[in-house]
């Protein structure tokens, strides 16, 4: 379970104080999708990158299955990142001196596991890339690219997926493709959580958090 508890960030700009997130909690379940829905400069992507342990709250306090992630040190964080959390950023990513397959193994072979291979192909296979596995991120589409991002971030079958706007820019055919995978990893017992203002996602979502402009 996700729990964030009267989270705030705030930002000193020529001695003032300006919150790009204000005194939020909420809870989100395992095997549960939740969309974090709301206007540009709602603090969405400010609380996503929070539960996602990225970005530290200047108040408050998280638990994420348990464990408050900024109560660990530098390494111990990393790695419990790397096991716990997959993160879907915005827009298109990847290493681009690396093939396809080589980037969906990269969060495994970053902490030394080296028998991932067979699970990443397969995974890619599941995705419809494995025409592409060879190739390099530079040769994709943007629906492609987004699809490798998602398999890269389940490659460690983590308990939680992060996803900042993941249909953005994506045609109906893919948004629909990224949305219903989102949605199985749920079903599988991961939570889920989706910053997004596409009214597509709504109907893949078993709660939907509303947020409203910071004053």
């Amino acid at each position: 379970m996700i729990k964030v508890n009267n989270v705030s960030k705030k930002y000193t700009l020529k001695n003032r104080e300006i919150f790009a997130l204000n005194d939020t909690s909420l809870s989100i379940e395992d095997s549960k999708l939740a969309v974090i829905h709301g206007k540009s400069g709602s603090g969405k992507t400010t609380l996503l990158n929070i539960m996602a342990g990225l970005l530290p709250p200047s108040n408050g306090s998280i638990s994420l299955d348990g464990v408050d992630p900024y109560l660990l040190g530098d390494k111990e964080l990393s790695l419990f990142r790397n096991k716990n959390i997959g993160y879907i950023p915005q827009g298109t990513s990847g290493v681009s001196s690396l093939t396809v397959l080589e980037n969906v193994m990269l969060p495994a072979n970053i902490y030394g596991v080296n028998d991932i291979k067979e699970k990443a192909v397969s995974l890619l296979k599941d995705l419809g890339l494995e025409n592409l596995m060879d190739s390099y991120p530079a040769e994709l589409s943007g629906g492609e690219l987004r699809r490798v991002s998602i398999a890269r971030a389940i490659i460690n079958s983590p308990k939680m997926i992060f996803a900042d706007e993941p249909t953005n820019d994506l045609d109906k055919e893919n948004t629909e493709f990224v949305l219903k995978l989102l949605k199985e990893k749920s079903r599988e017992g991961m939570s889920v959580v989706i910053v997004s203002h596409d009214e597509a996602a709504m109907k893949y979502a078993d709660d939907v958090i509303r947020m409203g402009s910071i004053q």
